[in-house]
């Protein structure tokens, strides 16, 4: 499941809700004109958010982007194990790596040609993927 985080400002009688579900960043506002409501208010958010999290792979841009050396990759997913797999503009596989699980990741490409790539994730039996660009 993707990680749930939520911080909330009090304005008059005004409440603004941040939610982030993994990297995504969902903003919701709601009104409140009596105190008793709150908790309601905001377990009722809480469990809609929680309805409509997805748990697809994600994988975040690399950075750097162009990259010279090495580039990081930040991926995250359900699975036991992924593997970030590296192809050229022709869909040649360049490289491939195994990821136990979710968190950052380099691809060291000092041996790889200056160029566009693309990297994909794949796990849980589907497959995300980026643009990388390799410049030296």
């Amino acid at each position: 499941m993707s990680q749930l985080s939520c911080s909330y400002v009090r304005l008059s009688t005004f409440l603004f809700i941040k939610v982030k579900i993994g990297w995504d960043f969902k903003y919701f506002c709601a009104i409140l004109k009596v105190k008793r409501l709150f908790s309601i208010a905001v377990t009722v958010l809480l469990a809609g958010v929680l309805a409509f999290a997805d748990d697809r792979p994600k994988i975040g841009q690399n950075y750097p982007n162009p990259a010279k050396e090495k580039t990081f990759v930040d991926v995250e997913f359900n699975s036991s194990e992924a593997t970030i797999t590296l192809s050229n503009i022709l869909g040649e596989i360049i490289y491939v790596q195994k990821v136990p699980r979710s968190g950052t990741y380099t691809i060291n490409v000092t041996e790889i040609p200056e160029g566009v790539y693309f990297y994909t994730l794949a796990a849980d039996g589907q497959k995300v993927t980026k643009k990388l660009t390799v410049k030296k």
